[in-house]
């Protein structure tokens, strides 16, 4: 699940007292198999990812923030006309690691070499 806060932060008016959010409390399971959570705060993007520990690593999560966060950068960096399903997520490392799989089969198929 994906999720951008976006509402304007307040809280109840109460005359004669001052209104504080509670601090953060630990999760003990996650309600999605993993969720992300953006927000603006100060100029500045923020945000939290969690996950069921059951089903991902941690390293697997870093791996798919790191996908998204080229993904956001190419976002930036690319002409407005430029299609997403065109930006790079992967890699340089992961580019080369994966060529082998990834390079056209014999009909010029690109990536069926994985699943032959």
């Amino acid at each position: 699940m994906f999720a951008w806060q976006d509402a304007p932060g307040y809280g109840p008016e109460l005359p004669g007292l001052e209104v504080l959010p509670l601090g953060e409390r630990p999760h003990v399971s996650s309600k999605f198999d993993m969720s992300a959570s953006l927000a603006e705060s100060k100029q500045c993007i923020v945000g939290a990812v969690e996950y069921g520990t059951a089903l991902f690593e941690r390293g697997t999560v870093e791996r798919y923030l790191g996908y998204f966060t080229r993904l956001l950068e190419g976002m930036v960096a690319a002409d407005e006309k430029q299609a997403v399903d065109e930006l790079a997520m992967l890699g340089e490392e992961e580019l080369a690691a994966g060529g082998a799989w990834m390079e056209p089969d014999g009909d010029g198929n690109p990536g069926r070499r994985a699943f032959a």
